[in-house]
């Protein structure tokens, strides 16, 4: 319905069309319109699936760059950790700047934030 989105401003200018009748076959209309987000959502996980995937590599390069230890501050560590909670053991996979094991120690170690 494309006249409902005008603004009465507007609409006091324009001539505005009938609305068209009802017909029986209208419920078909919202089961579309699910099936059109669908495939839009699902080309957003297909893009952020690819944009992972881009920023591990890059991730890789960089770490091959740097010889030796990273060294991370308490802010940075605990912004890791509060970034890495949600992701539960996907993290073990995602990890690169330390071994999986240290940062599950991070995350133990860190405090629990007050409610």
């Amino acid at each position: 319905m494309w006249w409902a989105r005008l603004s009465l401003k507007v609409a006091r200018f324009c001539i505005l069309p009938p609305p068209p009748p009802r017909s029986p076959d209208d419920s078909a209309m919202p089961n579309l319109f699910r099936r059109l987000l669908d495939v839009l959502a699902g080309s957003t996980q297909a893009d952020l699936r690819r944009q992972i995937q881009y920023l591990k590599v890059e991730n890789e390069v960089l770490r091959a760059k740097i010889h030796g230890t990273v060294q991370v501050t308490p802010g940075e560590r605990s912004r890791l950790v509060r970034l890495a909670k949600p992701l539960g053991s996907a993290i073990k996979t995602l990890v690169s700047i330390v071994t999986p094991q240290t940062f599950l120690r991070w995350i133990a170690a860190a405090p629990v934030p007050a409610p």
